[in-house]
C-alpha cells in the first residue's frame, strides 16, 4: 500500500483509484504465482534426481555453514 499514494491523483475521486489499482495488483500477484506453481510441477521430477540433487544440497549446505561461521563472528553494534 506505501506504493499506492504516488499514483493516486489526488484531484479525482480515491477510492476507485485505489481499488483499482489493488485489484490490479492482486490480478498480476496471482498470475505469477500460477506460473510459480506450473513451473515448479514441471521442475519436481528433475530436482528430485540425485544427480541434480546432491550439488544443490552441498551449495546451500557450504552457504549456511559459511553464513553461520560469519555470525559467529560479528559483534553487536551499540550506537
Amino acid at each position: 500500500m506505501a506504493l499506492f499514494p504516488q499514483f493516486i491523483d489526488p484531484s479525482r475521486p480515491q477510492a476507485l483509484q485505489f481499488l483499482i489499482l489493488g485489484s490490479t495488483m492482486v490480478v498480476v500477484d496471482t498470475l505469477d504465482m500460477i506460473g510459480y506453481a506450473c513451473l515448479a510441477s514441471r521442475c519436481v521430477q528433475w530436482f528430485r534426481q540425485q544427480r541434480v540433487l546432491q550439488p544443490i544440497e552441498r551449495v546451500f549446505g557450504q552457504a549456511f555453514i559459511t553464513t553461520g561461521l560469519l555470525l559467529t563472528t560479528m559483534t553487536r553494534y551499540r550506537g
